[in-house]
């Protein structure tokens, strides 16, 4: 989307250290990396999603996965869980 929209600013959040290596890595090679953002995070922490900030316009993700027999995702933060 970002390749494709000069306009558009993305910001990108993940909680993996490879996957986020990963993650630097592409956006490094892309012809539109001044225009996205990325931060190592997780966003169930309280602190990272403040740290974001507000106003985006769209918001994706994937979903959790879980080891077998868990059904839960164990929070990093004290904070409420929201949906």
């Amino acid at each position: 989307m970002v390749t494709a929209f000069v306009a558009v600013r993305a910001v990108g959040v993940e909680a993996q250290e490879q996957s986020f290596q990963l993650l630097r890595e592409n956006v490094a090679r892309s012809t539109c990396g001044d225009r996205i953002a990325i931060h190592h995070g997780d966003l169930r922490d309280a602190a990272v999603v403040r740290a974001l900030g507000t106003g985006f316009d769209l918001v994706t993700g994937t979903r959790p996965t879980f080891r077998r027999g868990e059904r839960s995702i164990q929070s990093t933060s004290s904070a409420p869980k929201r949906a």
